[in-house]
């Protein structure tokens, strides 16, 4: 008999602690949304096609993230290509000094000069491709955040759905949970596209110093541009 008195105590333990969990939960199942009507469900279509704008929007930014790969790319060139005048510019250099021929003298500062400018417009370009690859990896961030926010908002829509249709599986979820869900993927989205805001104009100034430079670099070259 006690035996049994202990086992129901658990039994009624349990399905307690259940029905406090589904009372807390704070996703809506598919399977209580399905019981609206079609007629019902203007404002989750609404929010489901925000969602896949957001996807979308998602899909876009991670391709233009693979776009620059192209910018790195030509910056690392371009250390390489200055890499290489520096060096015939020092062997210049050598070479005028070893024959201390005024001339020679002469045409090796002037390809040091031309090297060293070469090179600061070359770690200039790859600060701004290092710039922009942040900036675009921000913009990825941002992007997922609005994904996560759409959904945020879906799931939000759904229980407004049901509670403004009556349905009676709408009280076992945690409205506030659902709502505060939505806030902070509000919050988190502002602060991601802030940032990714900030990294876009420093790699928007970046760019600039490097065009700068390397604007310099083919006026001394008077040579075709660079970049």
């Amino acid at each position: 008999m006690k035996r049994a008195i202990i086992a129901g105590l658990a039994l009624l333990a349990g399905a307690c602690a259940g029905s406090r969990g589904e009372r807390g939960g704070d996703t809506v199942s598919e399977a209580d949304y399905g019981r609206l009507q079609p007629n019902q469900t203007q404002q989750v279509d609404d929010a489901r096609q925000q969602q896949l704008q957001a996807q979308d929007e998602l899909a876009r930014a991670k391709l233009r993230m693979t776009d620059v790969q192209h910018e790195q790319d030509l910056a690392k060139a371009d250390q390489t290509a200055a890499d290489a005048d520096m060096k015939r510019a020092q062997a210049e250099t050598k070479i005028a000094g070893d024959s201390n021929d005024p001339g020679q003298k002469q045409r090796g500062q002037e390809l040091t000069q031309t090297a060293t400018l070469h090179k600061n417009a070359a770690d200039a370009h790859l600060d701004y491709a290092k710039s922009l690859v942040e900036a675009r990896q921000a913009e990825v961030d941002a992007a997922q955040k609005r994904v996560d926010l759409m959904a945020a908002r879906v799931n939000h829509a759904k229980l407004q759905a049901m509670q403004q249709s009556q349905i009676p599986a709408a009280g076992k979820y945690d409205a506030a949970a659902i709502t505060n869900k939505v806030t902070k993927a509000e919050n988190d989205y502002t602060q991601a596209m802030q940032k990714a805001r900030d990294l876009d104009t420093q790699a928007t100034a970046a760019q600039g110093r490097w065009q700068d430079l390397n604007r310099q670099l083919q006026a001394r070259m008077g040579g075709t541009n660079r970049g």
